[in-house]
């Protein structure tokens, strides 16, 4: 066998240290690639063509285009030179923050985010543990310390922190005569009872609360509960989704998981500079609307004009256009207790708050669950795609609060509904944000109060 050959071999001999089934289980193992079914595939791949072309090299069979083999040996080699540094550098990083005691519960621990939109700006700061809000002892010494966990109207979407519900509980309740109490706010965006589920597994045991306030959004939890089940959720990614798409979003989510602590070290730093979220989401939604067919093209041009506009500067969370075009009666279909949809969404709540009791039960902690008024239900004007006919049917026949107490009943915790005390209000255009639909300062105002006064008529807090 020619010299330069050998040399063929060598470098496809350290290259096929990296490209191997074993290797791929090795540095890919605890990742989501791992499950990805093409990335297995491409591995056998690899591996087998390496093999057949190292036994073509030795009999000196592949004279004319060898050169391309060594590029790609190259190229493989390189590869594994950078995922080998990526993983060094995540050592340094992971002893950086075990320095800093940053534990990431939810979010990035230390940072700062700076969101804007035209209807509202506010700050997002992050304490060390990776909660929103001030930092605060581990252990919680004489404190009657309550958890609330839930979506982002437990978070306080578009309010300061202070002005977020969990905030103001704890100055409602401190007001009340109970001075040592400690409110720590576990909410997080765009989450539901199962990822409540998940949370409540990490914050409980650490944090060991007297009680927990497991918020739970009207409908749109319910509908979440639907969309996620993993049978509907396996069902929907394989259903048209084109191969050179999946491959596309394969090779995305391999490099992600190959390079995630470089990608993490070169991206900009939340600590120090704003999120440009309408950047983010106007590119998002404009993704969107160039994809939408004709009915939802159809579905779109009959929004309110400036719903429009919203959507196409990024001032609307794009997840939002989503439901408006392509499951815009959902709150209708979660609403009916006997859809066969509400029946499954509700089962699987009941297990997720069922879980949730079991690790508050482990712990010694209370559980409540608090059912979180949305507009729609209660008679507050904003503009969404609901017409008036179904608002006010949603209005006048509301039988999500009846099925969320039924959850709350079979599990055996407390239930708080917020819906009456939003209905009385008199003013219906100040507690929610018009086109976005969060509660405004005021509206987490009327949650706070509502949720501090069941907590001390219950005798569930203590002075």
């Amino acid at each position: 066998m020619k010299s330069i050959n050998k040399f063929y071999v060598f470098l496809l001999f350290i290259s096929i240290l990296f490209w191997n089934p074993l290797s791929f289980f090795l540095v890919f193992g605890n990742t989501t690639s791992y499950d990805n079914r093409l990335i297995h595939i491409s591995f056998w791949l690899i591996f087998a063509s390496e093999i057949a072309v190292i036994f073509l090299l030795r009999a000196d069979k592949l004279k004319r285009i060898k050169n391309y083999f060594l590029f790609i040996s190259l190229t493989g080699i390189l590869y594994a030179v950078l995922v080998i540094m990526d993983g060094a550098l995540g050592l340094v990083v992971k002893s950086s923050q075990k320095d800093k005691a940053g534990k990431n519960l939810i979010f990035e621990a230390n940072s700062v985010a700076f969101y804007k939109t035209k209807e509202f700006s506010f700050k997002a700061a992050i304490n060390s543990l990776g909660l929103r809000g001030n930092e605060f002892q581990i252990d919680k010494g004489n404190k009657f310390r309550i958890l609330c966990i839930g979506d982002s109207w437990t978070y306080g979407w578009g309010v300061d922190e202070e002005n977020s519900w969990p905030s103001l509980l704890a100055v409602y309740l401190k007001e009340a005569g109970i001075s040592k109490v400690e409110v720590i706010n576990c909410g997080e965006s765009g989450q539901y009872t199962g990822s409540y589920l998940t949370i409540a597994s990490k914050v409980v045991p650490l944090l060991k609360p007297d009680l927990v306030l497991v918020g739970v959004l009207q409908a749109d939890d319910l509908s979440q509960c639907y969309e996620m089940s993993s049978a509907l959720a396996i069902s929907n990614r394989k259903k048209d989704t084109p191969l050179s798409k999946r491959a596309g979003n394969t090779m995305k989510a391999f490099f992600h998981a190959s390079f995630h602590n470089i990608i993490h070290t070169v991206s900009k730093d939340i600590h120090h500079e704003p999120i440009d979220i309408t950047a983010d989401w106007e590119s998002s939604s404009a993704q969107q609307i160039d994809e939408l067919d004709h009915l939802q093209a159809l579905r779109f041009s009959t929004f309110d004009d400036t719903l429009q506009d919203y959507f196409r500067s990024g001032n609307l969370n794009p997840g939002l256009l989503h439901y408006y075009l392509d499951f815009p009666d959902r709150f209708y279909v979660f609403n009916n207790p006997h859809h066969k949809a509400t029946i499954m969404a509700a089962l699987s709540m009941r297990k997720d708050i069922d879980g949730i009791n079991i690790i508050c039960k482990k712990e010694k902690a209370g559980l409540v669950f608090v059912n979180l008024p949305e507009p729609v239900f209660t008679g507050h004007r904003i503009t969404g795609i609901f017409g008036d006919l179904l608002n006010n049917h949603l209005y006048n026949e509301n039988h999500v609060d009846s099925i969320y107490a039924s959850v709350a009943r079979q599990t055996g915790i407390p239930y708080i509904e917020l819906t009456e005390r939003f209905k009385v209000l008199q003013d219906k255009t100040s507690c929610f944000y018009r086109y976005d639909g969060h509660p405004t300062a005021k509206g987490y105002g009327e949650i706070a109060n509502g949720i501090g006064e069941f907590l001390i008529s219950r005798k569930l807090v203590a002075q």
